[in-house]
């Protein structure tokens, strides 16, 4: 569908795409704050999971997987999306007003706990 709808030059087939895109974008966002919320002795965006199986990377994996292996310029692409994800979600069309301020209320919410944790 996506290939099909950019083929064509018909503003309203690309418009189909828009409310798949923001669900992905928002089901990503989504996992991504959990994970933080779940690992209250980890400070760092945790994308430590294998997203074909959606199981966590263990000891067992290659030690660039490892939990304990912490890319700073990951961290730091990771902060700038979601700052940017903070101000995309005021403008999301499939989330009603209380959704749009919970994300970016959220997102904040990380930011100001990584500042107090010291992590930048």
């Amino acid at each position: 569908m996506i290939f099909e709808a950019l083929k064509t030059d018909s503003e309203k087939e690309l418009k189909k795409l828009v409310i798949p895109a923001e669900e992905i974008i928002i089901s990503v966002l989504d996992m991504i704050l959990e994970r933080w919320e779940q690992s209250s002795d980890y400070p760092y965006i945790d994308t430590k999971i294998d997203v074909i199986t959606g199981k966590n990377f263990s000891d067992k994996d290659e030690f660039y997987k490892r939990r304990e292996i912490i890319y700073s310029w990951i961290q730091g692409r990771a902060l700038e999306a979601l700052a940017s994800h903070a101000v995309w979600l005021s403008e999301c069309s499939i989330l009603d007003d209380a959704g749009k301020k919970w994300g970016g209320g959220e997102v904040l919410w990380v930011y100001g706990k990584w500042r107090a944790l010291g992590v930048f």
